[in-house]
Parts: structure tokens; sequence; C-alpha cells
């Protein structure tokens, strides 16, 4: 399903200006993102520990990256890679479940930072789902899973297509709904 189908009215360059607001907002203290459809704080947090990589913990509803002074990431690509982590671990423990039966399963999984797409399937049974939806509420993320994951049994979105989606979603337009209405929030976190 592609941002602009999900999030109608607000244009492309608009959309690509705001990709690299997630790693300002991790460089800012007293910052919040979404994630998993909750306002939550991001604080960094220094330690003494001679620690070569950051590390990123969810910390009393809290997003805590600490941070080594022998590190070489920034707190930014620390928060980043610690979203696409949780993502893929999601997304992959939703497909276990949705593919099981129509046993039809994907090819490879990508998780990546589409520029113009929640999620997608090929024409060679790849899905690949953008990071961000770890953002977004869990409803939205098991959506466009399912959305993707369908495709693999019907390609097309024909009437077959979204009777198979309501019988695994049937609140999916609320979905859907939500996923317009917040599109701008999971771009670009720290102007929510």
């Amino acid at each position: 399903m592609s941002q602009a189908e999900a999030g109608r009215g607000f244009g492309q360059l608009d959309r690509v200006a705001r990709l690299g607001d997630i790693r300002r907002t991790a460089t800012q203290t007293g910052n919040e993102i979404l994630f998993r459809g909750v306002q939550t704080s991001v604080r960094i947090k220094a330690v003494s520990q001679k620690r070569r990589e950051n590390r990123v913990i969810l910390e009393n509803g809290e997003i805590v990256i600490q941070c080594g002074p022998a590190s070489r990431t920034t707190p930014a690509r620390s928060l980043e890679n610690w979203l696409r982590q949780q993502a893929r671990l999601e997304i992959g423990q939703k497909l276990a479940i949705i593919t099981a039966r129509p046993k039809r399963q994907p090819h490879r999984i990508y998780v990546m930072d589409q520029r113009t797409k929640w999620g997608n399937c090929s024409r060679k049974h790849n899905l690949s789902f953008n990071w961000r939806l770890i953002m977004a509420k869990p409803e939205v993320l098991n959506y466009i899973v399912i959305h993707e994951a369908a495709r693999l049994v019907e390609p097309y979105h024909s009437s077959k297509f979204w009777l198979l989606i309501r019988s695994h979603c049937p609140r999916f337009e609320d979905t859907k709904n939500w996923l317009h209405a917040n599109s701008p929030r999971l771009l670009a976190p720290n102007k929510a």
C-alpha cells in the first residue's frame, strides 16, 4: 500500500523533506516520537562504561538511548536502528501467523526506508515494509502485513482480495483512516 493511498493530501516533496526528522528527534532532549501508536519520550543518557556501541532500551514507557563515550554511532542512528529492529521482529511475528493459514510463504522479507509505500508485494513474492510502521498503532502494522500477505494469494485488488482482507481485519477501513490521518506524524515524528 502506498503512502499516497493512505495519506493523500501531502505531497511527495514534503514527505521526502521530512524523512530525516527521526534522526533530528534523537539528538534533542525532551522529544517524543510515536512508538506502537503511543507518544513516547526519547531520552539520551550518557553512561560511564567504555562501551563501543550505543544501546537503546524501553524503560518505564520511555525510549532511552544509552551512549557510551567510545561509541562512533550517533544517538539518532542508534534510535533508527533500534526502531528498524523492532519493526522487523513485529512484522516477522505477524507474517508467521498470517501466512500459516493460506500456506503461501513470501520468498524474502525486507524492512526498508521506503519513500512512497508502507508495504509492497513483488511479482517474485518478496514482501517489503516501511520500518516506520513500528511507530503506528499495532492494528495499522497488522493491517499492512495482512494487506501485503493477501497479495501472495490474490495479487490484484479485486473483490476477492478485499474479502480476504476483511476476513482477517474486519475494521480495516478504520485502520486506513488512522494511517491517512497520522502519516505526517509517522514521517516527521518530532513535528507531532
